[in-house]
């Protein structure tokens, strides 16, 4: 009997991600990674008040936005570090084939720091958040996903 290789389903948000393998032995647990600036609010993470900016002809006062959110950086940032997780496991050899299950902006950034290694072994990808699904129902939304893609 032929033994099926080992499959990697990276699930993940803006702040959550769950690897979890697939093999003969069904699914299990890798790792779970979080991130802490994800979960705050913009105005938690940067200065207290943005910018002020005088206007040029009487005394009124404009606020300056900031040239970027702060808490889509960080939710890119963690995204980068899932797809380092990923490049670090496929250096290892630790799966032979990967699945990624984000929302868009997720998908695009963990799929964007991956390396040649770890992109060679991408299969399929999914653009839905199933982070906070249980376990069972997250189970078996993977079957049908790697149904879809083999």
């Amino acid at each position: 009997m032929t033994k099926k290789p080992t499959t990697w389903f990276v699930v993940a948000d803006g702040g959550h991600a769950r690897i979890i393998q697939h093999n003969d032995d069904g699914f299990s647990l890798v790792t779970s990674m979080s991130s802490i600036d994800a979960q705050h609010e913009s105005k938690d993470l940067g200065a207290d008040k943005p910018g002020r900016a005088h206007e040029s002809v009487g005394g009124a006062r404009h606020m300056i936005e900031p040239r970027s959110d702060l808490h889509e950086q960080a939710k890119q940032a963690f995204a980068q570090k899932v797809a380092e997780a990923v490049n670090e496991a496929a250096q290892r050899n630790a799966f032979a084939q990967l699945l990624l299950v984000a929302p868009p902006k997720t998908l695009h950034g963990i799929k964007g720091g991956l390396t040649g290694a770890a992109s060679a072994r991408l299969v399929g990808e999914h653009a839905k958040d199933f982070v906070k699904l249980p376990d069972h129902d997250l189970n078996a939304r993977l079957t049908e996903i790697a149904k879809a893609c083999a």
